[in-house]
């Protein structure tokens, strides 16, 4: 792997995920949030009021806690924005990113440098993608 394949592959990620990112996040002022994240909010609040280590997460749909995984990328969206429905966003985004990351490897290992840009290019900027870019 060459200097200049590492610096096309990181154009790639950063592009890919800049405009995916702002495409996602348009209009996230008219989203409501999840109806299942107030434990997540809670638990992620204390964590940074508190240092309590979240134990558990929202309730599923067979009346049982899910892990608490989410409490723990809500809380560094909750220390840099005040609204709730941008929480989600800093977590959100770095699973995009490293989902994006996944690909071109996966993509690179077994299609090479060309095409492996290409599948992150047009995975990134598919609607399902976009639709988790956001959501945590």
């Amino acid at each position: 792997m060459t200097r200049r394949d590492l610096l096309g592959d990181v154009a790639t990620l950063v592009g890919v995920s800049a405009v995916g990112l702002s495409l996602a996040l348009q209009g996230w002022r008219s989203r409501f949030p999840i109806i299942d994240y107030p434990i997540l909010f809670d638990s992620a609040r204390d964590l940074i009021a508190k240092g309590t280590i979240p134990t558990f997460g929202h309730v599923t749909t067979y009346f049982s806690f899910a892990p608490p995984g989410a409490a723990w990328l809500l809380a560094p969206g909750m220390l840099l924005f005040e609204d709730v429905r941008l929480t989600e966003a800093l977590g959100a985004a770095l699973l995009y990113a490293a989902t994006l990351l996944g690909v071109l490897l996966l993509a690179r290992l077994h299609f090479g440098v060309g095409a492996a840009r290409l599948t992150v290019a047009l995975f990134g900027l598919s609607e399902p993608a976009l639709a988790y870019a956001v959501t945590v």
